[in-house]
């Protein structure tokens, strides 16, 4: 009996914290921003401090001063590199739709059967520029806030100076707070991990990427690949869409198949040896997550958070999956979050 009530009061809870995270997502969402910013500054700032120079290392504020302006170049390239694009491909994707629409009627009149009332209804669904609003639409809400996501990051740099006093207040027992302090590193260490992989992994293929729609000569190849690197951070679905984006694109902007077979062959070829060779050996342990764990987080946490849920789902489900790994517990249920049943090495 308690274990049914043991049952229903997880679903309970499951189904509050969600609805907390849904209704609550304009509060949120600008400060787990703010706190991956704040990761990212600490995550370079280590970077920075590891050579050594002579018998000495950098200072930490110069490392810190070092990360801002690091940060600050790649996005003023980022920003550059979108606002001059920007409006070129607004301005085509009238004639894209267009294509579009042909494209797709040529397909359709192959079948042997009429869906005329098919193609209508997915033709007035299916709009390249609803798409591209929703788009600017999610960026544009992210943008509104970045006065108060520099406000949050200031703090927490300010705070985190302090963060080892208040661990030690909140674990007066040395036992516990060992192991706080054991949990902490464990997360820094793999969440650290899986961002420089996946940082150099996706720039690897959105440069190879980038040299292939320049060969081909697609429109924006600068763009498209950076939106391809952006991609790549959403596993699985991310991954899919990366692929199926520029080879959608070859359709409509040229006409021939050829552009079309080269770039799906050899983006298909790529993400296959990223996905299934390199990344699993090399982000595999750090992630240590199900397949089917990956595929329920993103759509869950997509459907809480829309796109900013879908990059950081999966860095917020280590993070749980961590912590839950820690306690006795708690460790069948992240024994069936993970990969292979083996869960993090120091939680034994």
């Amino acid at each position: 009996m308690s274990s049914t009530i043991s049952i229903f009061a997880g679903v309970a809870l499951f189904y509050l914290i969600a609805y907390g995270l849904y209704i609550g997502k304009d509060l949120l969402i600008p400060f787990v921003i703010s706190v991956a910013i704040w990761y990212l500054l600490i995550t370079l700032s280590a970077l920075f401090q590891k050579p050594t120079f002579g018998k000495k290392r950098l200072p930490y504020p110069a490392a810190l001063l070092l990360s801002l302006g690091f940060i600050f170049i790649v996005s003023l390239f980022i920003y550059e590199l979108v606002s001059s694009n920007v409006s070129d491909v607004g301005r085509e994707l009238p004639r894209y739709q267009e294509k579009l629409g042909r494209l797709f009627n040529n397909l359709l009149d192959i079948l042997p059967f009429d869906i005329s009332s098919f193609k209508k209804d997915f033709l007035s669904r299916f709009s390249l520029i609803s798409i591209a609003a929703s788009v600017a639409q999610s960026v544009t809400f992210l943008i509104s806030y970045l006065g108060i996501i520099f406000l949050y990051v200031l703090f927490l740099m300010l705070e985190w100076r302090s963060f080892d006093q208040k661990l030690e207040a909140l674990f007066p027992d040395v036992k516990q707070l060992a192991k706080a302090k054991k949990i902490i590193r464990t997360i820094s260490r793999d969440i650290q991990s899986y961002l420089i992989l996946k940082t150099v992994l996706s720039l690897a293929v959105a440069l190879i990427a980038y040299i292939l729609f320049s060969a081909i000569g697609l429109h924006f190849p600068a763009f498209w690949a950076l939106v391809l690197f952006l991609l790549n951070y959403i596993p699985t679905i991310g991954a899919i869409f990366a692929t199926l984006l520029p080879c959608f694109l070859t359709l409509i902007q040229f006409d021939t198949w050829m552009p079309f077979i080269f770039i799906s062959t050899s983006l298909i070829a790529i993400q296959f040896i990223e996905g299934n060779i390199i990344e699993p050996k090399l982000i595999g342990r750090s992630v240590n997550l199900s397949p089917v764990v990956i595929l329920l987080s993103l759509a869950v946490w997509g459907y809480l958070w829309g796109i900013v849920g879908l990059f950081l789902g999966i860095p917020i489900m280590v993070i749980v999956n961590i912590i839950l790994s820690h306690f006795e517990k708690t460790r069948p249920i992240a024994i069936l979050l993970s990969e292979n049943g083996e869960i993090h090495p120091d939680s034994d």
